[in-house]
């Protein structure tokens, strides 16, 4: 009987699958500028019960990755979309993530390069 019981319970468990779009943001120091983001949203693939799953795609901090470059300097970055980024809950799998790479390009920002502009710009509109 408990063997019957146990076997209605794994077999009769169905996991519930559902795919989530999730904006990116990149943060940046103040003296920098974000030129460059290939996309701003990812697409997730995740797995699990209707319970948690609900649970999680309710809650406000499911719909925002934000992704911290400050203090790495200017350049061309790939970063990669890992699991632990997304801070899924315990008992939900992440099937996949499209796309898992995202390329961002960060300047620094120049006080010299600024001035000349709006220098350039006054001298125009005189």
């Amino acid at each position: 009987m408990i063997a019957l019981f146990l076997w209605v319970i794994v077999f009769n468990r169905k996991d519930f699958a559902v795919t989530q779009n999730i904006e990116v943001h990149f943060a940046v120091d103040s003296k920098q500028n974000l030129l460059l983001q290939t996309t701003d949203r990812v697409r997730i693939r995740l797995s699990g019960s209707r319970n948690l799953i609900k649970s999680y795609m309710d809650s406000p901090f499911s719909r925002v990755l934000k992704i911290d470059m400050s203090g790495r300097g200017g350049g061309l970055f790939d970063v990669d979309i890992t699991q632990s980024m997304l801070d899924i809950p315990k008992g939900i799998k992440v099937l996949s993530v499209r796309p898992n790479v995202v390329r961002v390009e960060i300047s620094e920002k120049s006080e010299k390069g600024d001035e000349k502009e709006i220098r350039e710009k006054v001298e125009k509109d005189k």
